[in-house]
């Protein structure tokens, strides 16, 4: 599979704030659904092998507060990505955007001599981000109405003019960008990860990538308190196509209940958009604060859940 077939170019990537801005104004309308994009893509990328090896060795994902250390880092840099300007040297955004890249660098450099004992290449390669793209985007290119996203066409090919900058300020090659191309292409591009990576990867996963793929979401269930994996993937599964085996508990259902409720009817008016958006806008905040608090939650959680075995699997429809 090519990630992506486009031209290697970055001649049209854009460096002034006021054209940048452009790009990333549709994400200021609906940040619920993009961050709650970003966090199912996630879950479900975890499970390719050449991702979860490097997840689990740096020891910065090897338990529920350490997941949740490392999701709401990753929430305030994109956050701030989406608030500021990657370009403006100096600036916070381009801070942000640099010391991601450094701390990719520096787990690549940690793994350089090791191999993904599945696949045989090399840790964090080209293709390893343009799958770890597709967990930011992806679900934002094929589902966007599931996601809440009343977007037009236009709002999304802004949308994904960003990503590409974002992509390229990362160090990824315009021709594994996934968003170097139209709307349409990057919808391909998408689709075909979904089917030969995405899909196959949720349906063999192996123990311990099931396992971080529910964890990711345990790990923000203190920040989202009606969020379920059981709920979140039952939503989910149907729309990627797989079937998602598993009895929902009261809780699961409610958590599937309001998912479907939010994104499906919740989201088209602006008051409940504004509403949410403020709800997001607390979590982050709340997460921050109250850190070592919701930190000491997730252990006692996880200390409670040892001896648990994963009660589902994913099947092909």
């Amino acid at each position: 599979m090519r990630p992506a077939a486009h031209a290697s170019t970055n001649s049209h990537l854009p460096t002034s704030r006021k054209t940048f801005l452009k790009y990333c104004s549709p994400v200021l309308f609906f940040p619920r659904s993009f961050f709650f994009a970003h966090l199912v893509g996630l879950a479900m990328v975890v499970t390719k092998p050449s991702l979860l090896e490097p997840l689990t060795n740096t020891g910065r994902s090897s338990n529920l507060p350490s997941l949740y250390r490392r999701y709401l880092s990753t929430l305030r840099h994109v956050k701030c990505w989406y608030e500021g300007d990657i370009w403006s040297t100096g600036g916070a955004a381009a801070a942000s955007i640099g010391k991601v890249r450094q701390m990719h660098r520096a787990v690549s450099d940690q793994l350089s001599s090791r191999r993904c004992p599945v696949t045989g290449a090399t840790y964090l390669s080209q293709l390893d981000m343009a799958v770890t793209q597709f967990a930011f985007i992806g679900l934002v290119v094929l589902y966007p109405r599931q996601l809440g996203l009343f977007l037009t066409d236009s709002d999304l090919e802004c949308v994904l003019h960003f990503w590409r900058c974002v992509g390229y300020k990362l160090g990824m090659a315009d021709s594994y960008n996934l968003c170097s191309g139209t709307y349409q292409e990057t919808f391909r591009v998408c689709h075909e990860m979904q089917e030969e990576l995405i899909k196959p990867g949720l349906v063999n996963a192996s123990k311990e990538g099931a396992a971080m793929s529910r964890d990711i979401i345990g790990a923000v269930r203190v920040l989202v308190i009606f969020l379920s994996y059981e709920g979140m993937m039952a939503y989910w599964a149907r729309h990627i196509g797989l079937e998602f085996n598993t009895t929902l508990s009261l809780y699961d259902w409610w958590s599937y209940c309001l998912i479907w409720l939010t994104f499906n009817l919740l989201l088209r008016y602006r008051a409940c958009r504004n509403i949410f958006n403020w709800l997001l806008r607390v979590a982050i905040r709340r997460g921050t604060k109250w850190g070592s608090y919701l930190q000491k939650q997730l252990e006692a959680r996880e200390a409670g859940a040892k001896g648990m075995h994963l009660s589902y699997a994913y099947r092909y429809q």
